[in-house]
C-alpha cells in the first residue's frame, strides 16, 4: 500500500509542479512543457497500474455504501 501512496503523490505533486509553471509569468519554454506533459501521461499510466496491481478494494458492495462513504 506504500507504493500507491507514493505513486499518487508523485504524480499529483508534479502536476501541481506542471500547473505552476504553466500559470507563472516565467519564460519556459514550451518544448520543455511539452515533454513534462509527455512525463505526466506516462506517470498518470504507472499510477493507474500501481493502483489496479497494488490497491486493496472495499470490503464494501456499492448496495451497502453508496461510493463507499455512507450506509443507507
Amino acid at each position: 500500500m506504500k507504493t500507491v501512496y507514493f505513486s499518487v503523490s508523485l504524480v499529483t505533486g508534479a502536476f501541481m509542479v506542471f500547473i505552476a509553471l504553466c500559470v507563472a509569468p516565467l519564460n519556459v519554454p514550451f518544448v520543455f512543457l511539452f515533454l513534462f506533459l509527455v512525463m505526466l501521461k506516462i506517470g498518470l499510466v504507472w499510477m493507474v497500474i500501481t493502483i489496479l496491481k497494488k490497491g486493496v478494494p472495499s470490503g464494501h458492495t456499492f448496495d451497502d455504501t453508496y461510493y463507499d462513504d455512507a450506509a443507507y
